[in-house]
């Protein structure tokens, strides 16, 4: 009970972490909301923009699917359109630039910022030339070939998420240039005071926008990612749920060990005046209390590991003589840690439950002797 227990205390809290540190480093990037209109409605957008609730703030942006090309190797690509002077209003790029600037994006220059694990991955560097291709075709005297500009990388950032491998930034005039017809319409990225309302407001503005405008939020392109660990962290939970189920068989055993070995002093209680209630009282107090003592003690174990999680990884990497996240590889570097009172209690309720659940069958047995057939040899 006692493993059990702490382990669910130290797993939950670690998942938690996990699920904290995806917020805030993908969606302090990406749109919390993204909406897209012809040029011809924008009075309509910045109405009903003005009379929503919970915006801090919104900024231009377009956004398209691409490739990036460098010394033969390609990679698929989220190519973003903003403004350098309002990006740091709505995300956290300006601030993740491990080289160059963003500010340094000017029109018709055609210049680009990209994440970390795209320039590893293309294999470039600042002063690069990376060619962008879009699924669109351009006619041209020696035939239709897919639309291309050449962008010089001018800025390289580093989130610590799968945002460094996909996502790309360029200015939005030298965006539309690249679209052509993004002169056409317009768009806008807006940074919310709580992501987890995204869904409810952004259907609220569909509901007051028309449906020529498109109004997505960060669910519909990332909502997978959070829902699979929120899917991996139940289903982690569950199984070290078993352990203490486990640990409650152990439970019902031992009471049941502890009905047959006191057989003649159950029969003795009950010939004094014993009820069966009494009895059920008795063993049912004692599995509990066996139970509880566990589950506290597992509590006591965790809660301390989950709250310095960091020290004691860093103690068990001292000792093994080894790096247990390498940060050429892995994006973190050490465990993230989110200790959830409130889980915390969950898990105590847990035990405590399991541990009063398993202790019914022992007792109601005991009660269940019948004195005259203990003692009649006795």
């Amino acid at each position: 009970m006692t493993v059990g227990v702490a382990a669910l205390v130290v797993v939950t809290s670690v998942m938690n972490g996990f699920e904290q540190q995806l917020q805030q480093r993908i969606l302090n990037v990406v749109p919390h909301i993204f909406i897209t209109a012809n040029q011809s409605e924008s009075d309509v957008v910045k109405k009903a923009l003005g009379t929503q609730a919970h915006i801090q703030a919104l900024a231009p942006y377009k956004r398209t699917e691409g490739i990036g090309s460098f010394n033969g190797r390609i990679s698929g690509l989220v190519i973003n359109g903003i403004e350098p002077e309002s990006l740091g209003t709505v995300s956290s790029i300006p601030a993740s630039m491990l080289m160059g600037d963003v500010s340094l994006l000017k029109p018709k220059q055609y210049r680009i910022v990209i994440g970390r694990g795209l320039a590893r991955q293309l294999g470039s560097y600042v002063g690069d030339k990376i060619t962008l291709i879009l699924p669109e075709l351009s006619r041209t005297p020696a035939g239709v070939f897919p639309r291309s500009r050449r962008f010089i990388v001018s800025g390289i950032f580093e989130v610590g998420a799968e945002v460094d491998l996909n996502q790309v930034f360029i200015h939005l005039d030298d965006f539309n240039r690249l679209m052509r017809s993004g002169k056409n319409t317009l768009g806008y990225r807006l940074k919310l005071d709580d992501v987890l309302r995204a869904s409810p407001i952004a259907a609220a503005l569909r509901s007051k926008l028309p449906s020529t405008v498109s109004v997505q939020d960060w669910s519909v392109s990332h909502g997978g990612l959070f829902q699979a660990v929120k899917v991996e962290k139940l289903m982690v939970a569950v199984l070290l749920a078993i352990i203490v189920a486990v640990a409650a068989f152990n439970i019902v055993a031992v009471l049941t060990m502890v009905v047959i070995n006191k057989r003649a002093a159950i029969a003795v209680l009950q010939t004094m005046g014993a009820s069966r209630l009494m009895i059920v009282k008795i063993f049912m107090q004692q599995g509990f209390l066996l139970g509880a003592v566990g589950v506290l003690l597992g509590v006591a174990i965790g809660l301390p590991i989950a709250l310095n999680i960091d020290t004691v990884m860093g103690a068990g990497e001292r000792v093994m003589g080894s790096t247990l996240f390498d940060a050429n590889v892995f994006y973190i570097v050490r465990l993230p840690s989110d200790v959830r009172y409130e889980h915390v209690l969950a898990v105590t309720a847990l035990g405590l439950l399991t541990s009063l659940v398993a202790t019914i069958y022992p007792a109601f047995r005991a009660s269940s002797i019948h004195p005259s057939e203990v003692l009649r040899y006795e």
